[in-house]
């Protein structure tokens, strides 16, 4: 008799339909987490610094008020506690990646925390006074772990060609499995306003007819700006 062959072969193949079910049921359930009732599903971008305001009243007119928005700029690091990004780059013992420090970053400033970060260390900063220097920052808590950053490291920034110092003051968690704007680095507000930005802002649509009567909309207002339906890529 094969009674152990096909007692083997009976349980790995129910082990491997139950783990199947399992990963399964964890995914939709996520999935559902993401696309809460009431959470932004649909999303427009490169929204240009003077096509915020009106971009809000003609969504609230389609029956879709924005839920959410944040301004992005666009920097790059220069220098990590007073080490430039080229000097680390040839260090032979660096442990940093190197597309960490040579990438584009797209951050953003507001004066609290939103609902998908929590405080891991340090104290969060809002708002600081024209002309704090250096400026304290919050920082995602695995961009901190990739880049080896502790409370209290100086980061300087080019800003588009203009030289920013920052100061690590805090380090935060964020719930990337949300489907809102979430950033690796944000700034108190009263630094980089005035630097060339865009717009991301975020809206709930109940239904697709929604969807299909809000993007026209806002898209024949601002042909430059793109939208992006979560709700579709959920489903």
């Amino acid at each position: 008799n094969r009674t152990i062959l096909l007692l083997v072969s009976l349980g790995l193949g129910t082990f491997l339909v139950l783990t199947l079910f399992l990963v399964r049921t964890t995914l939709l359930r996520e999935i559902e987490g993401a696309d809460a009732m009431g959470r932004p599903n649909l999303i427009f971008f490169d929204i240009q610094d003077d096509q915020i305001g009106p971009l809000e009243s003609v969504a609230a007119e389609a029956g879709s008020p924005i839920a959410e928005s944040a301004p992005i700029v666009t920097m790059k690091i220069a220098s990590i506690r007073g080490k430039s990004v080229d000097e680390m780059m040839h260090e032979k013992d660096a442990r940093i990646a190197e597309w960490a420090l040579r990438r584009e970053y797209r951050s953003t400033y507001r004066g609290a925390l939103s609902g998908t970060e929590k405080l891991v260390e340090g104290n969060f900063t809002g708002h600081v006074g024209s002309g704090t220097v250096p400026a304290p920052i919050s920082v995602e808590e695995g961009l901190a772990r990739d880049m080896r950053l502790h409370l209290g490291d100086e980061v300087g920034w080019d800003v588009q060609g203009l030289p920013v110092r920052t100061v690590v003051g805090s380090i935060r968690s964020v719930e990337w499995r949300r489907l809102e704007p979430n950033f690796f680095v944000v700034f108190p507000e009263g630094v980089i306003e005035a630097a060339p930005k865009t717009f991301l802002a975020a809206v709930h649509v109940r239904t697709p007819a929604d969807s299909a009567r809000v993007q026209p909309a806002v898209v024949d207002a601002f042909p430059n700006v793109t939208a992006i339906d979560l709700a579709l890529v959920v489903e």
